[in-house]
């Protein structure tokens, strides 16, 4: 069974094994990537996706419009290849982010990309 997560929601489907290949499933991301974020605007949680063509250290952390930092979602040791990151809108302090713009940023492999999100209250 494969967990399909995308901007119509979450839902579930039986892959044939012949529809990918061993070889093709052990490919890696040709570049990094950062993508929006989905449902965007959201309540109350989003799920953030991110390519890394290898591993290393990943940051992603949520600002504010005036550059504030309000959370820190990931900061450790990542691998090569897609990931999925849920964050549930709180701040660093554990109480609720305030509805608002907000910025992602992720850092990894000498680059950074930052996207906009919006949360609804």
């Amino acid at each position: 069974m494969l967990t399909i997560y995308g901007p119509g929601g979450v839902g579930s489907t039986t892959v044939p094994p012949t529809s990918t290949s061993l070889a093709e499933s052990k490919k890696t991301p040709p570049a990094i990537q950062l993508h929006q974020n989905y449902p965007n605007p959201f309540n109350p949680s989003t799920t953030i996706a991110f390519d890394l063509p290898s591993a290393g250290d990943v940051k992603l952390r949520i600002y504010n419009v005036k550059g504030e930092l309000v959370s820190i979602v990931l900061d450790e040791f990542s691998r090569e290849g897609w990931h999925r990151i849920v964050w549930d809108g709180n701040c660093r302090n554990g109480s609720r982010a305030a509805s608002g713009v907000y910025f992602y940023r992720l850092t990894a492999c000498g680059s950074e990309q930052t996207r906009k999100i919006m949360l609804l209250s």
